[in-house]
C-alpha cells in the first residue's frame, strides 16, 4: 500500500481521536446451504473483527466498525458480528451490501447503524463521525 494507506481487514487506526476497524465479515445465514456459506471464512472474518477491535486503545472518544456484509440475517436479527460489536461497546457500523430489501438503520442496543451502499445512498459521500 502506498504511504499513508492503512487497510482495515482485522487492523485498526487512531484519526483524530476516533478508533476504527474493519473487515469483509460474512453472510451467518448462508452456512445453512453447504454450497453457499464457509464455516472457516466466518470463523476468520469473526476473529479479524475482534483482532481489530482490540487493537484500539480504550480511551477514544468514539468506536466505528466498518463491515462489507450486514451484522444481521436476512429477518434483521443479528448475527455472531453483532455481538463481537456489542462485546466491545462500538458506537458505530457502517456496512454495505444490501442493494435492495431488508436493512437497518439507526440504534440498536446502543449501536448506530448506517447503511452506506453506494447504491443506496445515490453515490453521495456519507458523513460518519
Amino acid at each position: 500500500m502506498p504511504p499513508g494507506i492503512e487497510l482495515l481487514h482485522g487492523n485498526a487506526v487512531v484519526v483524530e481521536g476516533v478508533g476504527i476497524t474493519g473487515t469483509r465479515g460474512w453472510r451467518v445465514e448462508l452456512e445453512e446451504d453447504p454450497d453457499a456459506g464457509d464455516e472457516k471464512v466466518l470463523r476468520r472474518e469473526l476473529m479479524y473483527l475482534e483482532r481489530g477491535l482490540s487493537q484500539i486503545p480504550p480511551e477514544v472518544s468514539k468506536k466505528i466498525v466498518a463491515l462489507h456484509y450486514p451484522p444481521f440475517n436476512a429477518d434483521l436479527e443479528p448475527n455472531a458480528f453483532a455481538d463481537v460489536v456489542q462485546k466491545f461497546h462500538v458506537d458505530l457500523v457502517v456496512y454495505g451490501h444490501v442493494h435492495t430489501g431488508y436493512y437497518l438503520e439507526g440504534y440498536f442496543n446502543g449501536v448506530e447503524y448506517k447503511l452506506v451502499s453506494a447504491d443506496h445512498v445515490d453515490f453521495t459521500p456519507v458523513k460518519v463521525a
